[in-house]
């Protein structure tokens, strides 16, 4: 303790579980006696020897809380289970201001948030940084390409998974990835429905790319017409179809594709053919150079 002029007038010294060793000073006998502030801060009790921390007592002496807290320990902690327990028994790097919890494990919380808060800002701006340099990276190297840069046109749809019934009525469907010269790649489904004729037939699989002339993804949605035909030899089916997808302006875009499947009907040998009405919707699409991700609703 200090005067006024700064002067010390009392020290006190503890043993490592905050009993008092000594009391020295011009003042040890009389305020050093009286001040109740001692160890930490904490309030002090001449006459139990014991320090008051706000809900219960603490008694040096036994290295203990003389009753428990009202906390329940952690599960796979076991230390925090003895409800006497000062301060996980690391008193010399703890304290316990409340006699509810070690205050150091507070401020390391504090400090462990704020770090990975740096972190996960210097993280965050480092990929940015990457992600901006290898998206220029690549709308260089497809603005340099001959086959796809934006004053050219096409679209190239790779078949995820397809399905078809052939039999008077004609029903099918796929999923799959479309690729145009303007950067996007996109989801899309496309619904086909219409009339057969010949041996019936019925096959799910994948299939080889499908071209058309069209300038975008966003040509391809929609309404369309496409005729083709089929053939089965089980275990494999294949199925070629030529597809039209009118432009709105009187026009109409083509393209053909090929679909590869496995049959999937008894008959061993079968074949037809059909003209079926389509429709395509985007589920969503990725843009190379911007960056731009779009989920479609």
């Amino acid at each position: 303790m200090l005067e006024e002029n700064g002067k010390v007038v009392v020290n006190y010294s503890y043993d490592t579980w905050e009993n008092i060793v000594s009391i020295t000073g011009s003042l040890k006998d009389s305020v050093g006696k009286k001040n109740p502030y001692r160890y930490r801060g904490y309030r002090y009790d001449e006459e139990t020897g014991m320090y008051y921390l706000q809900s219960r007592y603490y008694n040096g002496s036994w290295g203990r809380f003389i009753n428990c807290d009202n906390i329940g320990g952690k599960i796979g902690e076991l230390g925090t289970h003895n409800a006497f327990q000062y301060c996980f028994n690391n008193p010399v790097n703890m304290s316990d201001e409340s006699g509810q919890w070690p205050k150091w494990m507070k401020k390391v919380a504090k400090t462990v948030k704020k770090t990975v808060s740096k972190v996960g800002k210097v993280v965050k701006n480092t990929v940015s940084k990457i992600g901006n340099t290898v998206k220029n990276v690549i709308k260089t190297k497809i603005n340099s390409s001959p086959i796809c840069n934006t004053n050219k046109r096409g679209t190239v749809t790779i078949p995820i998974i397809s399905g078809s019934i052939k039999g008077g009525l004609s029903l099918g469907g796929s999923i799959g990835v479309t690729i145009d010269t303007k950067g996007n790649i996109s989801l899309q489904a496309t619904g086909n429905f219409g009339g057969s004729a010949g041996l019936p037939s019925a096959s799910v699989g994948v299939g080889s790319p499908v071209v058309t002339n069209a300038p975008s993804y966003k040509s391809l949605e929609g309404w369309g017409v496409q005729v083709g035909g089929s053939a089965q030899l089980t275990p494999f089916s294949a199925d070629l179809d030529y597809s039209i997808i009118p432009n709105g302006r009187g026009g109409a875009y083509s393209g053909v594709g090929l679909k590869i499947g496995a049959g999937v009907t008894p008959l061993l040998v079968g074949g037809e053919v059909h003209a079926e009405a389509t429709y395509t919707k985007t589920l969503g699409v990725v843009n190379l150079y911007d960056g731009s991700i779009r989920i479609m609703p």
